[in-house]
């Protein structure tokens, strides 16, 4: 009987924990929101294109090689680096 009432309170504890963590998180995440909106509101365009830029630099990492090709381009982008996976040629 011990062991099962000890189980149960480290249940509890446990339990208490994760959704003292989910709270925490939860008002972090708003704390960041309202700052964000705050420095929306002060520079709309410039906010808007640094959350763009921030999030291309956390998705394109993740995408592999790709090429994005626009329809206005006259020719490929300078700092496309098309030979970065390429072998060195055996001499």
């Amino acid at each position: 009987m011990p062991r099962a009432k000890g189980e149960a309170e480290q249940a509890i504890r446990s339990a208490e924990g994760y959704a003292l963590e989910r709270v925490n998180k939860a008002q972090g995440d708003a704390s960041r929101f309202e700052a964000l909106y705050e420095e929306y509101r002060k520079a709309a365009a410039v906010t808007r294109k640094r959350i763009y830029f921030e999030t291309l630099a956390q998705v394109l990492p993740k995408v592999g090689r790709k090429l994005i090709v626009d329809e206005k381009a006259r020719g490929i982008l300078p700092l496309l680096q098309l030979e970065g996976d390429r072998k060195e040629p055996r001499p």
